[in-house]
């Protein structure tokens, strides 16, 4: 089935984007062009609500390539008000405004009658009730019904089988896979806050153990679902099998208005048969071991297990290139702040008789997160490792690696962590460096010798700008004085604009080290806060850092930010202060402990300026017109200022 092309691309609020921001897009015509899908919940009938709210979101952000609907698609029979919306669009009497592709989980006739699918109107295509499809070159396994449920389209092991058999063919390659129901286990190796708000039994009542087993077999890049009736766009995970990163997405029932419960989404993605593999095991810092329980007999192959090591993840634990050798020290990272080796020795002596234990601290004498345990033989230390995948200290998990033994030695002699690399080398694949070719210059408002300012991308607000060093530094604590000072002067002039606009600002700078060192470019983020807001900005920071369970200290400056961190990972954050004689302070804060959260400056400022949808920059991205008039007022204004 071809999909109708678009007349054109560019991007657009809303659009979950899998890799960094966009070089410049292909044209419509361009089998390399990212496809952009909107995904929408379950229907029910009621098409005038999802087809008006679709057109609204082309008018918005511009063309998409198809609609995929997933769940139940028709009205019950005694759904009168859904056969009144649906009745029209069936008819032909009403067009159907884009490409819309569905499953049906709870039409049985449908099912029965069309198990290959049939077009029912111009535009809108019943899938079928299994079964593996091209969409304008995206691979989508789709599968009708439920596994439960009166009046609906049964399914079972027959259908799952039938689907892995076919594809065989296409294995790793599979781009979306689309359910009615939740996979069981998806929700788990999250943090607890990344959790959905649902209940135990209603969370068993919308998952199935054979979605599951279709979905580790499948390891689609995007499996999405509605039987929850949430919206949940979970982390991503490794694939088990063939090392790719895949992701969930849960969505709620349409017309549904609280935001718990969105229900229409918009995907940007590049078909994974025109990938490279490097692209394809790109992993964002967020990535999580495989949630789903792999099938018996269903064995890693050519692929990387789930609890491998990330290119991209926090370097807390250096692993290089190769598997490190079994030794009977391992490596343990993901610690909370507050551990102590009594409590870590008790979860440790389950493995076997310890012989070394030392849990490393930061400059202030905190845990950093991070220990080493050698023990009496080597197959204990191997159990230590293998039961890595629900090893908890409190209600926290960590994580557990061989001691590769390349450490640098304290004054006892015992190994210690090992500092990250540091490369500051300009980089191509940077996006902040400008020696990267398709670097965004629209978004600079101006630049000198050692910084630069920015719009940021997906801001939290149109005046959200980016203040970086024009080099490729990791961190402000680590930036020579010359560049400090370029950066102190940087946003001394974009807090002027603020103050001019009668605003005060807040400062966020996150170091947390990647293994991929193109990532590591700081970036130390001035947000506009408005003076209404101010008055709670400490208390907001207080509450989001003993949510995490990590330790606030205060500085008094951001000069001070060396001395105050030592070698350990870090947030910095600058929030208004009390007020005084010559107007409202500026507080100085660190944030330190064992697994930072990698967007906690986001998140904080969002929960103070009352906007906990800006939280992912994905969802609040402009199109490159929008973003080009809003640096072009940020530099005209900031002229004006001198």
């Amino acid at each position: 089935v071809k999909a109708t092309q678009p007349t054109g691309f560019v991007p657009t609020e809303g659009v979950q984007q899998e890799e960094s921001p966009p070089a410049p897009e292909p044209g419509p015509d361009d089998p390399d062009r990212p496809r952009r899908v909107l995904i929408a919940g379950d229907c029910n009938g009621k098409l005038d609500t999802l087809f008006r709210t679709v057109e609204v979101q082309v008018k918005r952000a511009g063309p998409f390539d198809f609609l995929l609907v997933v769940g139940q698609f028709l009205p019950s029979p005694e759904d009168d008000a859904g056969k009144q919306q649906s009745a029209p669009y069936l008819s032909g009497q009403k067009t159907v405004p884009i490409p819309t592709f569905f499953i049906d989980a709870g039409s049985a006739d449908l099912a029965t009658n069309h198990p290959d699918g049939v077009e029912l109107a111009t535009n809108l295509h019943y899938l079928g009730r299994r079964g593996i499809n091209v969409i304008d070159g995206l691979r989508i396994v789709y599968l009708s019904g439920r596994t439960t449920g009166e009046g609906c389209t049964g399914i079972g092991e027959e259908d799952v089988a039938a689907l892995v058999q076919g594809i065989k063919q296409c294995a790793g390659k599979v781009d979306l896979l689309v359910t009615a129901e939740w996979p069981t286990g998806v929700t788990g190796k999250l943090m607890p806050d990344c959790v959905p708000q649902l209940e135990a039994d209603v969370l068993q009542q919308a998952s199935s153990d054979l979605i599951a087993d279709l979905a580790v077999r499948v390891e689609a890049r995007y499996h999405v679902a509605s039987s929850a009736a949430i919206f949940f766009a979970r982390p991503p995970f490794q694939a088990v099998k063939h090392g790719h990163i895949c992701r969930f997405v849960g969505l709620g029932p349409v017309g549904s208005k609280e935001k718990p419960r969105k229900w229409l989404h918009a995907l940007k993605l590049v078909p994974a048969g025109e990938m490279t593999p490097e692209a394809l095991r790109h992993r964002p810092a967020d990535t999580t071991p495989c949630p789903l329980k792999a099938p018996e007999g269903f064995v890693p192959q050519g692929g990387v297990a789930p609890e491998s090591s990330s290119a991209d993840a926090p370097q807390s634990a250096p692993n290089g290139d190769n598997a490190p050798q079994e030794s009977d020290s391992v490596f343990i990272n993901g610690l909370p702040s507050n551990v102590d080796e009594a409590s870590l020795r008790k979860v440790m002596n389950r493995f076997g008789t310890i012989q070394f234990m030392k849990v490393m601290k930061n400059s202030e004498g905190q845990a950093s997160g991070n220990a080493i345990v050698r023990f009496a033989r080597v197959e204990e230390a191997k159990e230590a490792v293998k039961g890595c995948t629900d090893l908890m200290v409190g209600r926290r998990k960590i994580w557990v690696r061989f001691d590769r033994n390349k450490r640098d030695k304290d004054p006892e002699g015992q190994p210690v962590a090992k500092k990250p690399k540091i490369d500051l080398a300009p980089h191509a694949g940077c996006w902040f460096c400008f020696a990267n070719p398709n670097v965004e210059k629209h978004l600079i408002v101006s630049a000198s010798a050692h910084a630069y300012v920015a719009l940021a991308k997906g801001g939290i607000d149109r005046l959200h700008c980016m203040v970086l060093p024009t080099k490729h530094l990791p961190c402000f604590a680590q930036a020579p004085d010359d560049v400090q000072a370029a950066i102190h002067e940087n946003v001394a002039k974009v807090s002027a604009l603020f103050r001019e606009a009668d605003m005060d600002y807040a400062l966020f700078e996150r170091w947390i080290p990647m293994r991929n060192t193109q990532a590591n470019h700081m970036q130390l983020h001035v947000v506009p806060v408005p003076q209404s807001r101010s008055s709670a900005a400490r208390e907001t920071l207080e509450e989001s850092v003993k949510k995490a369970g990590l330790t606030l200290k205060r500085i008094d400056r951001i000069s001070n930010l060396e001395d105050a961190v030592g070698d350990a990972n870090y947030w910095y954050f600058a929030i208004p202060g009390d007020n005084s004689a010559r107007g409202r302070t500026l507080e100085h804060y660190v944030v330190l402990g064992g697994r930072l959260p990698l967007n906690m400056g986001r998140e904080v400022v969002c929960d103070l300026l009352g906007c906990a949808e800006k939280v992912d920059w994905r969802e609040c991205q402009l199109t490159e017109e929008q973003e080009t008039k809003a640096a072009n007022v940020l530099r005209q204004t900031m002229k004006q200022l001198g």
